[in-house]
């Protein structure tokens, strides 16, 4: 009797442990999520001394935000988003008219979106007008002495986020609807 009681034990306690092991597993391959920032409408900016190359900009609808995304080579530099009266193109001064009521400003520094011959990475919209339930208009705004900046405009001073992403290197602008 005391022989089958001990086998008894060891298969519960080999249960156990093959289900603590299995647990173990599962947490062990489940990457943390990470949070997205807050929803905002004050300026934001990050620092970073890492030269990085603008590429690309895409643009898209979701279900609760219309979200831009600007395609980064080398590193994600620093940059700074807020609200502005007025967008102007660099270094002309001139006036970059966009629909919508609220405008956007987003420098990008230190990058650049051509190469140091003169010759043209970047590849996305220059200026354009978006029907999207936020966003109204982009443009790129300069591409000037380590400095990318682009203007955005909706029609109302709609709280947006603004992180990054790595693999491939991107930069996240969400407005929320």
């Amino acid at each position: 009797m005391l022989r089958k009681n001990c086998r008894k034990n060891r298969l519960k306690y080999r249960l156990h442990v093959a289900a603590a092991l299995a647990a173990l597993g599962l947490v062990a391959t489940t990457a943390p999520a990470e949070a997205l920032p807050a929803w905002r409408t004050t300026p934001t900016s990050h620092t970073h001394d890492a030269f990085g190359i603008v590429a690309n900009l895409r643009y898209a609808e979701h279900a609760k935000f219309d979200r831009v995304v600007i395609d980064l080579r080398r590193h994600v530099p620093g940059y700074r988003i807020s609200y502005v009266k007025r967008l102007f193109f660099d270094p002309s001064g001139k006036p970059v008219g966009l629909a919508g009521r609220q405008k956007m400003s987003l420098t990008i520094r230190p990058a650049a979106g051509h190469r140091a011959n003169g010759e043209n990475v970047y590849a996305g919209p220059r200026k354009v007008q978006v029907d999207l339930p936020t966003l109204r208009g982009i443009a790129i705004t300069g591409d000037f002495e380590n400095v990318v900046s682009f203007g955005f405009s909706t029609d109302r001073k709609a709280p947006y986020r603004v992180f990054t992403l790595q693999s491939p290197r991107r930069l996240v602008i969400d407005w929320q609807h």
